[in-house]
């Protein structure tokens, strides 16, 4: 699949610089009678239409590798990216909330957690960032963090917890993504706001 998906990149690859320098010869005609009505000539040689179509082609072929390496690029990141889920469960006894974490990826992953306090700037939730192992169905912190409301939040108080996602390997160059997931405390539970329910929670006791 691999191979196949390579030789048709190739193929589109080719058949766009074909693309470019039909179009550069059919709009040459027109670019030339422009100059010349524009410098008042009519001596524009044939060494001059080759010397233009030679300097499309070659903005147009380092164009189009520049959009290759980009692409190529991003797969590569894609292949050392860690796919973790994140997880925020409120304990009513404690009046703080733990996170827990699955690691879907073969690829070790450090993870970071902030709170929004005003629109656009967060803060740590964690004191450093935490390590999740490949394949790591479950790991999970205390329940030691009440994201700012000290004597527990109130009905229909809400916060935003931003995710920041990074390859653990020596060698990832700082790879790494982010996302953020809004919430809202209601009956006694963190409901995350894009489906109305808190999220998924593997207990405590089970750790």
């Amino acid at each position: 699949m691999k191979i196949e998906n390579s030789y048709l990149s190739f193929i589109w690859f080719v058949a766009k610089l074909v693309f470019f320098v039909v179009l550069l010869i059919w709009l040459t005609p027109l670019l030339a009678s422009m100059i010349a009505s524009t410098f008042k000539t009519n001596t524009i040689s044939v060494g001059d239409f080759i010397l233009f179509i030679t300097a499309a082609f070659v903005i147009a072929y380092t164009y189009e590798t520049q959009k290759q390496a980009k692409a190529t690029e991003k797969m590569a990141e894609n292949l050392i990216m860690p796919a973790v889920d994140v997880n925020m469960i409120y304990d009513q006894g404690q009046k703080k909330v733990y996170f827990w974490f699955r690691n879907h990826s073969n690829i070790p992953a450090f993870v970071s957690l902030f709170r929004g306090i005003k629109k656009g700037k967060f803060i740590n939730i964690l004191p450093k960032s935490l390590r999740i192992n490949p394949q790591e169905p479950h790991k999970a912190t205390r329940a030691d963090y009440d994201l700012g409301f000290s004597s527990g939040p109130s009905a229909e108080e809400k916060i935003t917890v931003k995710s920041v996602i990074e390859c653990a390997f020596d060698d990832c160059d700082n790879i790494k993504y982010s996302f953020k997931k809004s919430y809202t405390f209601r009956d006694g539970k963190w409901d995350e706001d894009s489906w109305g329910y808190p999220d998924r929670s593997f207990l405590i006791e089970q750790k």
